[in-house]
């Protein structure tokens, strides 16, 4: 299973995923929206592989480039992240995640 919060990014998932001959469910879910549908996700595909990828940016007036709340998405994006390990350590999936966040620092 596979979550981005950029429909194009995703469409460009599906086609690569296809390439490979992998069965894979994307869905375009907004970054603020993740931390709230992964878990449901999870219960309803059950997949042994989960890939969260998020955009990122500084707020506007950000000048700390160590401090995560001065980034736009990078908190909804952990906030996913520790969803995914509950739904993995409450039903004992062995569920491999891979997370990315790309930020534009300028």
């Amino acid at each position: 299973m596979s979550a981005d919060g950029d429909r194009k990014y995703s469409q460009k998932s599906v086609y690569y995923y296809k390439k490979l001959g992998l069965k894979a469910v994307v869905k375009n879910i907004p970054e603020y929206r993740q931390p709230k549908a992964v878990y449901r996700l999870l219960q309803i595909y059950q997949p042994d592989i989960l890939v969260i990828t998020g955009h990122d940016g500084m707020i506007k007036g950000g000048c700390d480039y160590y401090n995560i709340y001065n980034y736009r998405n990078s908190k909804y994006f952990i906030q996913t992240v520790k969803e995914a390990r509950r739904y993995d350590r409450e039903n004992n999936n062995h569920l491999v995640i891979f997370a990315r966040s790309v930020s534009k620092l300028f």
